[in-house]
């Protein structure tokens, strides 16, 4: 089948009637700018082939203009060598209509679907159109045809492969074998299902009821044994004589635990009153010892009051000598200090003096770059040029060149040849033609001879010739309006100025460069510095004898300021000797305030002098006595301490207590607890005799019997299904070559244009696996975008041609192509698609209108279309 010509009307974008006319049947090119509806023109050819003229998808509703109407959609087909029309309306006014173009037979309404369907074949869901049609982004999805395309591309191989009756009665018996397997087992996590699943739970039902009731008829057996033991249990407790025994032996260990508990409160009445008579005698004796310490105290202060006295002299005298020596240390400071501030005013002014030179010298060198940067601006302003406007007039005038020579390669040439001595008489315009001259004709041309007649050459009405006369035309108005802006009368002109504008520009550059490097601040605030370094030094010498011996001050300098250094040192050590004497004094002046300081604070803790020895004697007296009253504490509480219990005692009764009342609980409560389990036991055991677990315990392994050997047969099913499906799929990967070698066969010219010495790898449904270069092989999901939009174009066109090759012909369809081809790629490619528009029609949509330009084929464009002509036409 090929495509001839596609016409829309309200649909998408083109509200007013438009065609596509003229497309070849080999390779078509339709090209044009983004949102030019090359899309939406691929869209329409698909509604009109395979979407019925009733149809209510909401795809339809999308492609209504926004003004409103009905989509109207017409394909011209070629189908086995006759040719057909069909038109679709949708929508508010459906309707469709096929017409023989051979015959004028007309047929409509579901008659036109029908027939429709069988010019197209099985309905056109054989999948031969959407492998071959592709939309926008789809070849970036890695080569695989898909279900409908494998059936196709399989039914192609099927003519030419011998084997093929073989190989499909074992694909048939496989796809028999794994449907029955698959009712039993899923494919892909291989979990049970249907009747193997159905077998697996009723093995695992009857399984769990087994495993209840022998769980049921042990715990029968469980509580007759329990029960054995409870009548044991009550025989011993009756034999033990019951609890009245521990309760007497309880009451007399309460008993004993009383008496203990009154000698231990005694003993510790006992140790309170031992603590208070050594806290007693710790008063008294610390009393005792601080009058002691205090008077010791003032005798040590008394002896270091009179040491230090000797040392505050000498230190006296000794300041008095360091007074001397400071005054005389300052007096020579002040005579080296005097020197050293007028050796540093002479050099000061020797500096001074040389830099005023160079700030005198710099200021004349920045006027001159400063007079060189108004003169350079000057001549910039008389030559001011745009860049970006000479940018674009070369842009232009190269846009110019390039369509003038692809406007003469698509015009008609005249070359005009006399015969040796005719009348040279031919004419264009008035002006007589010379001997071998050369005319283009890209407008209609007249040529006159005279006595003869006229002769009118056309230069052809193609809709890319007009694009390009119309384009030739804009790019030369635009040029001339830059130039007549700019105030010149040609391109070269204007690149003269702006060569001479970029000079003047440098040298700009290179004069404020200069400016800048002497005067960073600005020149005014370098004239500024000079001025207020000339009003600082007054009166100044001739440059010549500007400098002063700046070597000599400099020496003398450092002579003076040695001597200043030395007697300043004189000065620092008198005065580091004299802070040391002041320092020592005000230490021993310190010390002294504080034993003055600890002396009245201790005079203040003991008794006045005269009442000192009588209070010695009391105090001595009371240690006697606080001494006495503890050794008589001490014998009292050894002799309770020998009455009571120790603490591990008291406790051995206290737990004898807590022992033999939780032993009286104890059997209270096990006496009741083993009465209670006896009635428990006896009616569960009664409740199992009535369920009769012994016969329903019989009949249960019997059903666990059955349903195991049920499963059991399933899964010997399943085993053998498995082994059948792994020997049909090795018979199948042997076979799978045969049915792979046709395509690969078409796709190796295509592959070697464009991957040289490469090799492509094919899945079992033909679908692109792997790219093979040398020694490398890589799988195609990890190339780049761009090899893989190359990869997925060329496996299309091996499809395309093994349909062809069987009488199954598609057109391919390849909507927005070579996006991420680079240039030396889309060469190749290009190669590959002229090979293929050879065998078969391609349609190309793209808007790289310049990646395509090189593409040699028919190259077709949008056109006014009047549909009521067309109709009329036809009737």
């Amino acid at each position: 089948m090929k495509i001839r010509a596609i016409r829309v009307a309200e649909l998408g974008r083109f509200r007013e009637p438009v065609a596509l006319e003229g497309l070849s049947g080999g390779l078509d090119l339709v090209i044009g700018p983004n949102e030019a509806g090359k899309s939406t023109l691929f869209r329409a050819l698909n509604l009109a082939l395979f979407e019925k003229h009733r149809s209510k998808q909401s795809e339809l509703e999308e492609l209504r203009p926004y003004s409103g109407g009905a989509p109207l959609v017409e394909a011209e087909i070629e189908v086995a060598g006759e040719a057909w029309r069909v038109r679709k309306r949708f929508l508010a006014e459906r309707s469709a209509e096929v017409v023989s173009l051979a015959t004028g037979a007309v047929s409509r309404g579901s008659d036109a679907e029908d027939l429709l369907e069988r010019l197209l074949g099985e309905k056109g869901a054989d999948g031969r159109f959407p492998l071959l049609w592709l939309k926008q982004g789809a070849l970036l999805v890695p080569a695989d045809p898909g279900k409908a395309g494998e059936t196709v591309l399989r039914a192609a191989v099927d003519r030419e492969v011998s084997s093929a009756v073989g190989g499909e009665v074992a694909r048939r018996v496989r796809d028999r074998v794994r449907a029955a397997l698959e009712e039993l087992v899923s494919a892909k996590r291989g979990q049970a299902r249907g009747r193997y699943l159905e077998a697996s739970r009723n093995k695992q039902r009857a399984e769990s009821e087994l495993d209840a009731a022998r769980a049921l008829h042990q715990e029968a057996e469980g509580m007759l044994d329990r029960l054995a033991e409870l009548e044991a249990e009550q025989a011993r407790i009756a034999k033990a004589g019951g609890s009245a025994a521990m309760r007497k032996r309880l009451g007399e260990a309460e008993e004993r635990l009383k008496a203990a508990q009154r000698d231990v409160a005694e003993r510790e009445s006992a140790r309170a009153a031992l603590a208070d008579a050594r806290a007693a005698l710790q008063a008294a004796s610390a009393e005792e010892r601080r009058l002691l310490d205090g008077l010791a105290e003032l005798e040590r202060l008394e002896a270091a009051d009179l040491a230090q006295q000797g040392r505050s002299d000498e230190v006296s005298l000794q300041l008095e000598v360091v007074e001397t020596e400071i005054c005389a240390a300052e007096g020579r400071l002040e005579v080296a200090r005097r020197g050293h501030e007028a050796a540093e005013a002479a050099l000061k002014r020797s500096e001074d003096l040389a830099r005023w030179v160079d700030l005198d010298d710099r200021v004349r060198r920045a006027r001159g770059a400063a007079d060189r940067v108004r003169s350079a601006q000057e001549r910039l302003a008389m030559l001011a040029v745009d860049d970006l406007a000479v940018k674009e007039a070369r842009r232009l005038a190269a846009r110019v060149g390039e369509s003038s020579a692809r406007l003469e390669a698509t015009s008609t040439a005249v070359t005009i040849r006399y015969d040796a001595g005719s009348d040279r008489r031919i004419s264009l315009s008035g002006r007589r033609l010379a001997d071998g001259e050369r005319i283009v004709a890209l407008e209609p041309l007249v040529l006159e001879i005279p006595g003869i007649g006229r002769v009118t050459v056309e230069p052809g009405g193609s809709g890319d010739r007009r694009g390009l006369q119309e384009r030739v035309m804009e790019d030369r108005a635009a040029l001339a309006d830059i130039l007549a802006r700019a105030g010149v009368d040609d391109l070269t002109a204007l690149e003269r100025r702006h060569e001479a504008a970029q000079d003047a520009a440098a040298a700009l550059g290179a004069a404020r460069a200069e400016l800048g490097g002497l005067t960073p601040e600005g020149l005014p605030r370098l004239e500024e510095h000079l001025a207020r370094l000339q009003a600082e030094l007054g009166a100044l010498p001739e440059r010549h004898s500007a400098f002063e011996d700046a070597r000599q001050l400099s020496e003398e300098l450092t002579q003076k300021r040695s001597v200043l250094q030395s007697a300043e040192e004189d000065s620092r050590r008198a005065r580091l000797v004299r802070e040391g004497l002041l320092r020592e004094c005000a230490v021993l002046a310190t010390r002294r305030e504080e034993r003055s300081r600890r002396r009245s604070e201790i005079d203040g803790t003991l008794p006045a002098p005269e009442m000192r020895p009588l209070k010695q004697a009391e105090v001595a007296a009371a240690v006697r006595e606080a001494t006495r009253k503890l050794d008589e504490t001490v014998r009292l509480h050894a002799l309770a301490a020998s009455r009571a219990p120790d603490d591990d005692g008291l406790k051995e009764l206290e737990e004898s207590v807590a022992t033999l009342r939780e032993a009286v609980g104890r059997a209270e409560q096990q006496a009741a607890t083993v009465a209670s389990d006896r009635a428990r036991v006896e009616g569960a055991l009664e409740a199992v005799r009535r369920d009769n677990v012994d016969a329903r315990l019989a009949e249960l392994e019997a059903q666990f019997e059955e349903a195991e050997s049920g499963l059991n047969d399933v899964v010997e099913e399943v085993r053998a299904l498995q082994i059948l499906d792994a020997e049909l799929t090795r018979e199948d990967a042997r076979l799978r070559e045969n049915y792979l070698a046709p395509v690969l066969f078409r796709l190796r010219p295509y592959l070697q244009m464009v991957f040289p010495d490469a090799d492509l790898g094919l899945g079992g449904s033909y679908g692109a696996e792997t790219l093979k270069r040398g020694v490398w092989e890589e799988n195609v999901k990890n190339l780049s975008g761009g090899t893989r939009e190359q990869i997925a174009v060329l496996v299309r066109l091996a499809f395309a041609r093994l349909l062809a090759d069987q009488g199954m012909a598609v057109p391919l369809v390849l909507d927005d192509v070579l996006v991420y081809s680079d240039d030396q790629r889309i060469a190749a490619m290009q190669t590959a698609l002229e090979e293929a528009g050879r065998a078969h029609q391609v349609i190309v949509l793209s808007c790289r209108e310049r990646a395509f330009a090189t593409l040699r084929g028919n190259r077709v464009g949008l056109v006014p279309w009047r549909p009521n002509e067309t109709a009329a036409a036809q009737a």
